[in-house]
């Protein structure tokens, strides 16, 4: 059991890493997964998250611009963040386990 869980983690920690990717001098991108999974039949998202709802902003007080998601029938609902510098999402969980990706284009502040 705890061989599972090891490696469950080691496998999380690997997809689900936030990692910037180049684009212009003035914007960049920022793309965050999570895994939607059950545990016991109940739906669960890993990493955890604080009410049920995923998030990804952009660095300091960038402002985002644009986003978009691997797959929208994840989505159950999203808003952007009051600040701008993001965006909010409550996956739409399917029956399966699935991932969820989102990426977020920034403008440098």
């Amino acid at each position: 059991m705890r061989t599972i869980v090891a490696l469950l983690v080691a496998a999380g920690s690997l997809l689900l890493g936030s990692a910037p990717a180049a684009a212009d001098g003035d914007t960049y991108m920022v793309s965050r997964s999570w895994k939607l999974t059950y545990s016991h039949g109940d739906p669960r998202i890993v990493p955890h998250v604080e009410d049920d709802v995923v998030e990804s902003t952009c660095h300091n007080d960038d402002q985002m611009t644009d986003w978009r998601v691997n797959d929208e029938d994840l989505v159950a609902e999203w808003w952007e963040k009051a600040d701008g510098t993001g965006v909010q999402v409550r996956p739409e969980f399917t029956g399966e386990t699935e991932i969820l990706e989102i990426t977020i284009r920034c403008e440098k502040a």
